[in-house]
């Protein structure tokens, strides 16, 4: 049935005046909120449960809500709401004795269930201050919008635009509520069904006596106090057991979360409860104060709450404030709310503290909330979360500060977002193990910086352009992540990167990290590079550079590739930004079972260089004209050793050459040089490695062997007269020995 208000009925004036605002004005405005209760309770006691207010603009004020009923849809006929408000002359309504700037209130209160509001325009006290206390007033954050609290549950908030609020536009929480208390604690358990029992740990906790249910409840929820509103319980869960009022046991619901929804057996008058706790029976709870800082309130929380299609602005602190259970938010545009700035967009003065927001959790808890598919623009932090499980996708955030913000939240789906010029960042917690999946995510602008140590589960399939990761966290599984002009900073050692790509300058940053770091596997890189400094050794490995490579340091580094392929025409496989600056380095470069394509540039370009390993690779030159410095280029030479083993290197249709001239160690076995020669060596080249297993290539010609053998065991075969012959010695040319 619908219910179109009759305004004169109710005592109801269209209109909004103008400041100054007289007496007349604010008993004008009480006296709307009066008729529009008096409508809405009319309403339901005639079992309406559509109830629309005739479309106008509608003047309200502090401190009387409007109360919402149960089971109706308050249609507002996208009316306008305004509070009138003054922060220099007192309202008459103001009894208190409190500075003027601090007289607030709420604006629409919502204790009912399945009670829906839609097309209204609210706007709220910030326009109508005159922030002449500007420093004190910048602190105020008293006044709210639309409140839910204890027992609005099934409810929602539908295409509405509200702005102006020194608090929240939207707060969901428990407040108001009615609680009942919880008595005391003793050490023991309660077997399964509800007798006391001794338990076999020192910490089970269970009710000292029964807890009487209130009159009329239908079910209730446990909270904790304070800053702690999951309880102080360790686990976060209990046990509760129902009785008949003769004391009879009827049953028992085991594993409960603090802060679910408990719903009450029929003929129930009494409870009992038990909790693991931390070997004390009440946490050291100040007197007056429940054990463990739980509180039991009738009908729980406000639950399973919609917020749709809604534009929510230009509020001080925040936009949506969540401090309950299943909430659905999405379709919304946040903007211009919470901004990290001294001003907003219309020059008003901005909240004082770190927490601006749109949506946020603060000091309580949201478990199993939805955030799908909002818009948030121009927002200090656009979503800030914690508690048991919430998920955050397809939202789109545009110049916030944090796009998210996580503190302790145990669960977390992130996915399909995009973040534009907005940052994800983490409070740091310590030795926090976070199942959170970070998945498809696009980040244009800014990127993910967290803090703090433990685990994150993983950060797969995500995009970064021009933006950055860093995090000393370490990352479960970081995989197939995409990095463009973007920048990853290795803090966390056992973090792998796992499949990811890199293109047009994009870096992997290796700074000051002690040990080896062998956690780039299977990457391809594009004009990118690998840069480590002051650090110890970095392997990359099963990975394609193309154009890429090792930037190389300060400090004396391995960097190793190994069963790579590199595709470098224009640029060598290691390099350093500034050379010249750093000068003679110690550095060693490693390549293993790799594939390397070269043009006219050489594998290292750097001053003095310490030490060059290549084993089993292939290394080819395209060129068309002869080149000399195949190894290194710039200034000096491989200072310390160069070792070449089971490899190939080429060059065409130019030749290739390096002057091996004052290397103090040369180790060449078993490779294949075509139109590749070192030249000038300045010491004894040692052609095999007795401490290393090599298949050895035998020597050839076309005649028997004449010179003396290097090692027992070389092969040699005559070509012609088709003999082997095989080394039983190295003194001279008769230690050759016919095999056949």
């Amino acid at each position: 049935m619908i219910y179109e208000i009759e305004l004169i009925r109710w005592g109801i004036t269209k209109g909004i005046p103008s400041k100054p605002y007289t007496s007349q004005n604010y008993i004008t405005a009480n006296n709307n909120i009066t008729g529009i209760n008096n409508a809405l309770s009319w309403a339901k006691d005639n079992n309406y449960n559509y109830v629309s207010l005739p479309k106008g603009e509608y003047s309200i004020c502090y401190p009387k809500p409007i109360l919402t009923q149960p089971n109706m849809t308050i249609d507002f006929n996208f009316s306008t709401l305004k509070v009138i408000y003054d922060s220099d002359t007192r309202s008459p309504l103001d009894t208190s004795t409190n500075p003027i700037y601090l007289f607030g209130g709420t604006s629409i209160l919502c204790t009912t269930s399945n009670t829906h509001i839609i097309n209204l325009k609210l706007i709220g006290d910030r326009v109508d201050r005159s922030w002449r206390n500007l420093s004190s007033e910048r602190m105020v954050d008293i006044t709210t919008g639309i409140k839910f609290g204890s027992g609005s549950d099934r409810s929602s908030v539908r295409n509405c635009n509200l702005s102006y609020y020194m608090g929240d536009a939207i707060y969901l929480s428990y407040s108001p509520y009615s609680s009942f208390d919880i008595g005391t604690m003793e050490f023991g358990d309660m077997n399964t069904i509800g007798s006391p029992v001794i338990s076999p740990s020192s910490k089970t906790l269970r009710s000292t006596n029964f807890i009487p249910l209130p009159y009329d409840i239908t079910s209730f929820t446990m909270i904790g106090l304070g800053y702690a509103p999951t309880t102080t319980i360790p686990s976060g869960m209990y046990n509760v057991y129902f009785y008949k009022s003769d004391n009879t046991f009827i049953v028992r619901k085991t594993n409960v979360r603090t802060r679910d929804l408990v719903n009450i057996p029929k003929y129930a008058t009494k409870i009992k409860l038990t909790w693991e706790g931390n070997g004390t029976v009440d946490d050291g709870c100040l007197p007056g104060n429940p054990p463990y800082w739980a509180l039991l309130l009738k009908n729980g929380i406000s639950d399973n709450v919609i917020i749709e299609y809604n534009e929510i602005h230009r509020c001080h602190r925040g936009a949506l404030f969540l401090g309950t259970n299943n909430v659905l938010i999405r379709k919304n545009y946040f903007h211009d709310t919470g901004v990290d700035s001294d001003t907003d967009l219309d020059g008003l003065p901005t909240f004082s503290d770190f927490t601006r927001y749109a949506i946020n959790t603060e000091d309580n808890v949201g478990q199993n909330c939805k955030i799908i598919d909002n818009v948030f623009d121009n927002v200090r932090m656009a979503i800030a979360l914690r508690g048991e499980f919430n998920e955050v996708s397809s939202n789109e955030f545009r110049n916030c500060t944090y796009g998210v913000f996580l503190y302790y939240l145990k669960h977390c789906l992130m996915d399909k977002n995009y973040f534009h010029y907005s940052s994800m960042g983490c409070f740091e917690y310590n030795n926090f193990d976070r199942n959170w999946i970070i998945t498809n995510n696009i980040f244009s602008g800014k990127g993910i910086s967290f803090g703090g140590s433990g685990s994150i589960s993983a950060i797969n399939n995500n995009y970064f352009y021009n933006s950055y990761f860093l995090s000393p966290i370490r990352i479960l599984s970081f995989k197939n992540n995409s990095f463009n002009n973007s920048y990853f900073q290795f803090i966390d050692t056992l973090t792998c990167i796992d499949g990811c790509s890199f293109i047009n300058n994009s870096t992997i940053k290796i700074i000051s990290i002690l040990g080896v770091i062998d956690k780039i596997i299977r990457c391809n890189f594009v004009n990118s590079s690998i840069l480590a400094q002051n650090s110890q050794q970095v392997i990359v490995r099963e990975s394609l550079l193309k154009e890429s490579g090792f930037i190389y340091s300060t400090g004396k580094i391995t960097y190793t590739l190994s069963n790579c392929k590199v595709e470098n025409t224009n640029r060598p496989v290691i390099n350093s930004y500034t050379p010249l600056d750093i000068g003679l380095v110690s550095h060693i470069l490693e390549i293993k079972d790799c594939t390397i394509s070269l043009g006219k540039n050489a594998i290292i370009s750097s001053m003095d260089w310490g030490k060059l390993i290549i084993h089993q690779s292939t290394i080819s030159y395209n060129i068309t004209s002869n080149f000399t410095t195949a190894l290194l280029d710039i200034y000096g030479n491989i200072k310390d050793a160069l070792e070449i083993k089971n490899s190939t290197i080429s060059s065409s249709p130019a030749s290739a050459s390096h002057s091996i001239n004052g290397i103090k160690n040369i180790i060449l076995v078993d490779n294949i040089f075509s139109n590749f020669s070192l030249l000038n060596a300045s010491t004894t080249i040692e052609t095999f490695d007795s401490t290393m297993p090599y298949i050895r290539i035998p020597d050839t010609g076309n005649t028997s062997p004449t010179s003396i053998p290097m090692y027992i065991g070389q092969m040699y075969i005559d070509t012609t007269s088709k003999k082997i012959y095989q080394a039983v010695g190295t003194s001279s040319s008769g230690d050759w020995v016919a095999l056949n």
